[in-house]
């Protein structure tokens, strides 16, 4: 009892209030209150950004035999368990909250789109993987979750709750341990695109995976001065997936490291065969994801595939996205600085799509700019898109870089092109990416003439 209290009873704090009235005594989570008002700021700030977010209902399969096995003490350490793991599992910013029993929910806010909420929903399914150490013993323990996305499935806390709920019930009625979105049509796409990156973690060794080659012209004698190496999936049962959707899911998991070391390695070896047939060795083109740029061993994995082709490291150009490179600046230019070291060149690919200043891209070590396509495909309007494209050419001049517009398939968008000063180009008005034979005749002939 606090001293002074009137009447003798005990005073609570304000800060105590709080904590009663907006988070789990159990877990130490926010409560239901809590997630209502979160999910408010969260729909308000999705709306400003016209992005959506989602909300997610997280039930424990068969919890209620953990109860009558283990008893209700050793149900609630493992909820405390739980808690733990699902926060560990989402994204700074992200809500994970209880809201009574054994289920819990999640509001994912910053997304570009509804389902990038299957990165968080992987996070939390492998980190139940592990057994939870219950009585001396291992328990294993699965998770039925439904999912509702803001403004289709409502604007609303309550009702966004309550069909995300609705979800996670019709999760449960078909065996539960997995997720189901409240609208039917995204559960469908949720199924596919898993489907895709199971199929896609195979796909190497079924040998399903290819390296086509676009040949990079200059664009004053159409020589080729490069190639730019380029994925393909030839899906068993399904023919040739475009990049544009097999990239993003192995870009969503840790699959594209595997697939950035294979495109590393097999475009080394084919240049190695192009240079010992007598085609010569034009530079070589290799994408590079965020990810992969940023993991531990990239650049030793650079080296050990330079050494093993035993090509000249300057044949060699990374290449980074624009927005990539912008992500955490001083380390991006530290492992830019370690990859000048070894010797290989560095290109920005899609600039001018993302924010940079000058100075930022002063500091920064790279060899080459490359206009996105998108600019590109628009210069004989003469419009926004052209002045762009003029400004990188312009930018790369003033810098001392090479600058190569991708994407040139009409004439006048050469002409345009050549008119001010790009040097180098690459697209289907040239040559597509051909397979490492095609490519090899194409090297052969040396100079290409428009298709």
């Amino acid at each position: 009892m606090q001293a002074g209290a009137p009447g003798g009873i005990a005073s609570v704090s304000p800060e105590a209030c709080f904590n009663l009235a907006n988070f789990d005594s159990l877990t130490g989570l926010p409560n239901r209150s809590l997630l209502g008002d979160r999910t408010l700021q969260a729909i308000a700030h999705a709306k400003r950004a016209g992005r959506p977010a989602v909300l997610l209902v997280v039930n424990l399969d068969r919890f209620k035999l953990v109860n009558e096995t283990f008893g209700h003490a050793s149900g609630d350490s493992l909820l405390r368990l739980v808690a733990e793991r699902l926060r560990g599992s989402v994204c700074e910013g992200d809500t994970v909250a209880r809201l009574g029993a054994d289920t819990f929910a999640m509001l994912a806010s910053d997304l570009e789109r509804a389902n990038d909420v299957l990165a968080v929903v992987r996070k939390i399914r492998e980190s139940m993987r592990t057994p939870y150490a219950i009585e001396g013993g291992d328990l294993f323990v699965t998770v039925s979750l439904g999912a509702s996305v803001y403004p289709r499935d409502g604007e609303e806390f309550d009702i966004l709750l309550r069909n995300a709920a609705a979800a996670m019930v019709r999760c449960k009625a078909k065996g539960g341990n997995g997720l189901q979105f409240y609208a039917m049509s995204m559960t469908r796409q949720a199924a596919d695109r898993a489907t895709m990156e199971n199929e896609l973690g195979v796909a190497i060794g079924r040998n399903e995976l290819e390296l086509h080659y676009q040949p990079q012209i200059v664009l004053a004698d159409r020589r080729i001065a490069g190639v730019e190496a380029l994925m393909r999936w030839n899906r068993h049962g399904h023919g040739w997936v475009s990049p544009a959707q097999f990239l993003p899911v192995a870009e969503d998991s840790d699959l594209i490291q595997s697939l950035g070391e294979f495109a590393l390695s097999g475009s080394c070896r084919a240049l190695r065969a192009w240079g010992q047939s007598g085609f010569g060795s034009p530079r070589l083109a290799v994408n590079v994801s965020a990810r992969q740029f940023r993991a531990p061993g990239f650049v030793d994995s650079v080296e050990r595939n330079l050494e093993e082709s035993g090509l000249d490291p300057v044949r060699l150009e990374l290449e980074l996205t624009e927005e990539s490179l912008a992500q955490n600046r001083d380390e991006s230019i530290a492992i830019l600085k370690r990859l000048k070291t070894v010797g290989v060149q560095v290109a920005v690919d899609d600039f001018g799509t993302s924010e940079s200043s000058l100075s930022q891209l002063s500091r920064m070590p790279i060899d080459c700019l490359k206009i996105d396509r998108s600019f590109v495909a628009k210069v004989q309007e003469h419009g926004h898109a052209a002045l762009i494209a003029q400004a990188v050419i312009s930018l790369a001049q003033s810098l001392g870089l090479r600058v190569i517009a991708e994407g040139i398939e009409s004439a006048e968008q050469l002409e345009f092109l050549r008119e001010r000063g790009c040097e180098q180009g690459q697209g289907f008005l040239f040559s597509p990416a051909v397979d490492a034979e095609a490519m090899a005749q194409l090297l052969a002939a040396g100079a290409m003439k428009p298709a």
